[in-house]
């Protein structure tokens, strides 16, 4: 898709060459093939007398065009870390054009956290964003561009994070194999505790509420609690006194309503999907390819019953989780983890390992899976924690205190 903007500039503009002849241009027309990009996309630039034009500069960042002519010219997006920013247009040191643009796709946040990893984080809405950053919890209301620190709870919290609204959330601690559940209702300001597990090696996966009273917690063993009035949590299901034994290590779930999924693994190799239908449970054991390295990575579940998975590297869909089979995906990129927005629209990370690099690549997908494309590589021993979106915008967290925005066209 093309987007065309023109712009005609009639002036008086004078600079002196190395030998000191005085050149005056009258006038020169400008047109950009684009006014949205991704980092590493091509912008073309045509009009009237460009040979003027010595480089170009990304709201500071500089950036020279490696096609010139005196009708077109073509330049590279660089690193960028605002979606909003000015492609600026020089002759020498003077400016002639600047262009206001978008940037879309992934691309990192230049913020200077703490060295450590960004594990939990819960979008609101756009601009206002809660993370976890070691033992912190930080808050953002402009979309990511600058981070106020709330509150350290002095302990280990992971992924152990849910807001439902700007004001209402809770924040899960780990103390001496003790998990103790925080509720605050002034958006981080104040918390109380409102449950503590007691003492179990099992840790808390994470959390999922769908009102102020109705939530869900879910431990690396299987272990599900509910609760219905944001006070008495019940263990309503346990995966590892079951049939299948206490081998299996839970890895991620998601939550609908009161419809849930979750995926484990245990030493064997087998996957187990288990999934609570209004409280009601069942699970289903999967033989993994040890092979390949990979059995199930990642569910979400994007309506009551249409879910995906991330099993052995490959993107499956279900149409309704109790009954049919699932749908095999992606079948030309290998997805490790994923996020979708909705049936068609979503990102996959996969990890680049090579003896030149080792990091995380996203990808975008348009048609639930089938095709993943507009890569964007993290720079080397750069890999992502966790993904949260609201809408179309989404941000990615990870390790020694980075964090990236997604903006889907």
């Amino acid at each position: 898709m093309k987007f065309t903007f023109k712009y005609i500039f009639a002036f008086t503009f004078i600079f002196f060459s190395c030998s000191k002849h005085e050149l005056t241009i009258d006038k020169t027309e400008i047109e950009i093939n684009q006014n949205k990009v991704r980092i590493g996309d091509t912008i073309t630039v045509k009009g009237k007398n460009l040979d003027i034009i010595s480089h170009f500069s990304f709201s500071g960042t500089k950036a020279e065009p490696f096609f010139i002519s005196p009708e077109e010219m073509k330049v590279i997006v660089p690193i960028l870390y605002n979606e909003d920013f000015n492609l600026i247009t020089y002759g020498d040191y003077q400016i002639i054009d600047s262009t206001p643009m978008k940037l879309i796709g992934t691309f990192p946040l230049n913020y200077n956290f703490p060295y450590e990893t960004i594990w939990g984080i819960k979008m609101i809405n756009e601009k206002i964003v809660y993370i976890i950053v070691g033992s912190q919890l930080y808050k953002t209301t402009d979309g990511g561009y600058n981070w106020h620190a709330l509150k350290d709870f002095g302990s280990f919290v992971g992924k152990n994070i849910f807001f439902i609204d700007e004001n209402e959330g809770w924040i899960g601690i780990k103390d001496n194999f003790h998990f103790i559940l925080y509720h605050t209702n002034d958006g981080g300001t104040s918390f109380n505790q409102i449950f503590d597990r007691g003492y179990s090696e099992s840790e808390i996966l994470g959390m999922h509420f769908s009102t102020p009273t109705n939530g869900y917690l879910v431990s690396k063993s299987g272990e599900i609690y509910h609760t219905n009035d944001n006070s008495n949590f019940d263990l309503i299901y346990n995966f590892s006194t079951g049939p299948a034994g206490d081998d299996f290590y839970f890895n991620s779930f998601s939550v609908y309503n009161n419809n849930l999924i979750a995926s484990g693994v245990n030493s064997s190799g087998e996957s187990v999907l288990l999934q609570g239908i209004n409280n009601i449970f069942s699970y289903t054991i999967l033989e993994t390819d040890t092979a390949s390295n990979a059995g199930i990575s990642n569910v979400q579940l994007i309506e009551e019953s249409q879910a995906y998975m991330s099993y052995q590297g490959n993107v499956y869909f279900k149409n309704n989780i109790t009954s049919g089979n699932w749908e095999e995906k992606s079948g030309n990129q290998f997805i490790g983890d994923f996020h979708f927005i909705n049936k068609s629209k979503g990102i996959g990370i996969t990890e680049t390992i090579s003896i030149w690099q080792n990091n995380d690549v996203v990808f975008e997908t348009y048609d639930g899976g089938t095709t993943w494309i507009n890569k964007l590589s993290f720079r080397d021993f750069e890999y992502s924690t966790n993904i949260d979106f609201y809408n179309n915008t989404g941000f990615i967290t990870g390790h020694r205190g980075k964090i990236w925005k997604h903006i889907f066209e």
